[in-house]
């Protein structure tokens, strides 16, 4: 018994719309989603150095300020909070754990993204100053892989 051509091209087409719609998600609620803090008092430039290797951040606090539980804010838009940031201590983190305020996350790109990787131009941390009032403390961004 053969299906009529017709069946085939539908079959297909549904298909082909249940791939793309499947590999465009770029939404993931986590619950601590939240707009940029743009009210907040911004610090000097610290001597934390951030590099980007296409879909991970990288991050070393060289400084001798201790961060506890921060937020490190990207483009002042995708924030994805931390549990500490010790002196010497170094931070690896997949860019896809970047959200905004509405779950979207931040486009590292790669070989299979379907969306132009986004570039990193400003990286900043959201911590408490030794008298307890939230600071943005703004940091070095040595290289942007995904740029060059």
């Amino acid at each position: 018994m053969r299906l009529p051509t017709n069946k085939y091209a539908l079959i297909s087409a549904c298909t082909l719309c249940m791939l793309i719609a499947g590999c465009s998600s770029r939404v993931q609620v986590r619950g601590d989603e939240r707009p940029y803090p743009d009210a907040l008092e911004r610090t000097p430039v610290m001597d934390i150095q951030v590099f980007r290797h296409v879909k991970t951040l990288t991050m070393t606090n060289t400084t001798s300020h201790y961060f506890g539980p921060s937020t490190i804010w990207l483009n002042a838009r995708y924030s994805k909070p931390v549990d500490e940031f010790a002196v010497g201590q170094t931070l690896t983190i997949p860019l896809a754990e970047f959200h905004d305020e509405f779950g979207e996350i931040f486009r590292g790109g790669g070989f299979f993204a379907a969306d132009p990787p986004q570039r990193l131009v400003l990286a900043e941390i959201e911590s408490p100053n030794a008298t307890g009032e939230m600071r943005l403390y703004r940091l070095v961004i040595v290289a942007d892989e995904q740029a060059e």
